[in-house]
């Protein structure tokens, strides 16, 4: 927990990829064996994005186990209307990619 505090406070993007489009929440939330709450919530605190999927079009809220962080996640959960849009253009398969800016495309391609 310490060194996930002091790599976030030093910058860390907390919305970070890795090969498979996973954030570190969807890593956390994921494992099986069981995660550290707390770690869970710092994420969240600074900025995680809950509704960011993965490869595999899944939310950290889908991969989710425990029902008490599931609830906290739910809790914690306010989409801007920019994640909404985002959200129908990917569901809808609106062609966007030749209109919009390169982070506009990279915004929608996350959700």
């Amino acid at each position: 927990m310490f060194t996930a505090r002091t790599l976030i406070y030093c910058g860390a993007d907390v919305n970070a990829r890795d090969a498979i489009r996973n954030t570190p929440l969807h890593v956390l939330v994921s494992n099986e064996n069981g995660y550290d709450e707390e770690l869970v919530k710092c994420l969240v605190d600074n900025g995680a994005h809950l509704d960011c999927v993965n490869a595999l079009r899944e939310a950290p809220l889908n991969l989710v186990t425990n029902f008490n962080i599931k609830q906290w996640l739910k809790s914690k959960m306010t989409l801007s209307l920019k994640c909404l849009c985002a959200q129908i253009i990917q569901k809808k398969n609106i062609a966007f990619e030749q209109k919009l800016s390169k982070s506009l495309r990279k915004f929608i391609e996350e959700h």
